[in-house]
């Protein structure tokens, strides 16, 4: 991922290295959701596969990760409460 991009998923509060996927257990295959207008470096980041545009509208229960793999979207959650329920929760597969 080019350096403003990493910059944009990183303060969209992801990390620079992607999760395993819960659903399949993969991470090679996982990218972040960005979120916001995309720019013209997004739009090619998304067509070459490294991210995938959320959208304009985002809350505090929007995922953060996409797996490529089986199209889960998924919330990456901290340490802390990752402890708790597993390391990330699954939110939805995403329709093609």
């Amino acid at each position: 991922m080019t350096d403003p991009l990493r910059r944009e998923a990183t303060e969209a509060g992801d990390h620079a290295v992607p999760p395993s996927c819960p659903a399949c257990g993969i991470s090679s295959k996982v990218v972040p959701i960005v979120y916001g207008y995309p720019s013209d470096a997004m739009f090619e980041a998304a067509r070459r596969g490294e991210i995938l545009c959320g959208g304009c509208v985002v809350d505090r229960n929007s995922p953060g990760w996409y797996c490529q793999g089986c199209r889960g979207e998924f919330r990456a959650q901290s340490a802390d409460a990752g402890a708790a329920i597993g390391g990330s929760a699954f939110l939805r597969r995403r329709r093609v």
